[in-house]
């Protein structure tokens, strides 16, 4: 049989105020952090590149293994492409038999390809290019 307890009055306003005060920090920090979001954008544009990768993502099946190559300094670059080719695994270097290269400028990707001992397979929008290599 449950006993009915009653706590003192001091007791239930105490655990009132601590609820009250957690709901109304939970909310300021909410609110605190939609307006830091919407004033910062997105730093490290990954909501770009999963727009700009969209194509290739559809015509290369998800857990395919790629190869990295670019024209610029990987850093940042990278991470923002691997999240947006995600769930194909991309490795940075282009060993694979499917390489996806990411290009800043127009250039000659078939030359380009050549030069590293990759066949152009497939261009996409605005740099990004699929190679293979040769067996």
């Amino acid at each position: 049989m449950m006993e009915n307890l009653r706590y003192p009055v001091k007791t239930m306003v105490g655990l009132a105020v601590a609820a009250a005060l957690s709901l109304y920090g939970t909310l300021a920090f909410y609110e605190d952090q939609t307006v830091r979001n919407q004033n910062m954008g997105d730093p490290y544009h990954i909501g770009d590149e999963v727009q700009r990768l969209a194509p290739l993502n559809r015509e290369i099946p998800p857990g395919t293994l790629l190869g990295y190559i670019t024209d610029v300094d990987r850093g940042q670059q990278f991470m923002a492409v691997q999240y947006a080719v995600a769930p194909r695994l991309l490795v940075d270097a282009p060993l694979q038999d499917l390489v996806l290269g990411d290009f800043s400028r127009a250039l000659d990707y078939a030359e380009f390809g050549r030069q590293h001992g990759l066949t152009l397979a497939k261009e996409f929008p605005l740099g990004a290019v699929l190679f293979r290599r040769p067996h």
